[in-house]
């Protein structure tokens, strides 16, 4: 079965290119262009990776980041911004942002963060490192 995978952007450009790419590698893929319908998407159906932008109509991707974890969500979040630059995405990575900003203490809570535009190679690479993570954890549960 292929890996699932959700993209909450609205960003149509960026969802149809990268949604293509998913695709054509082999992911079975779903697309939301708002907070709120992803958000219910992401906590109500069977998804293994999830790709958030931050800035959405309807629900931020940080008020949808934290209510999946808050739920105990096993979906592994990548999120991916044009609000950051390299050096922060880095120190978010790292765990060495400073300071006690609400959104940077959320933003660590993403498995991964990308900045856009969308480096495909490396996006690929963490997806495919998280779905074979997930799958490496199912197969270990059914062995005990």
């Amino acid at each position: 079965m292929a890996a699932r995978v959700l993209i909450i952007d609205d960003d149509e450009t960026l969802c149809d290119e990268v949604s293509e790419s998913l695709v054509d590698e082999g992911y079975d893929v779903s697309v939301s262009y708002d907070g709120l319908e992803g958000h219910e998407l992401a906590s109500n159906d069977e998804f293994d990776v999830l790709l958030l932008d931050l800035r959405l109509p309807g629900l931020d991707g940080l008020e949808i980041l934290k209510r999946l974890k808050e739920n105990g969500t096993r979906l592994h979040v990548i999120v991916v911004t044009g609000e950051m630059d390299p050096s922060q995405i880095f120190a978010v990575r790292n765990r060495k942002a400073v300071g006690t900003h609400g959104s940077l203490e959320t933003l660590r809570l993403a498995d991964a963060v990308l900045s856009k535009p969308i480096d495909m190679p490396a996006l690929l690479s963490l997806i495919k490192d998280a779905t074979a993570k997930k799958k490496n954890l199912g197969s270990k549960s059914v062995q005990n």
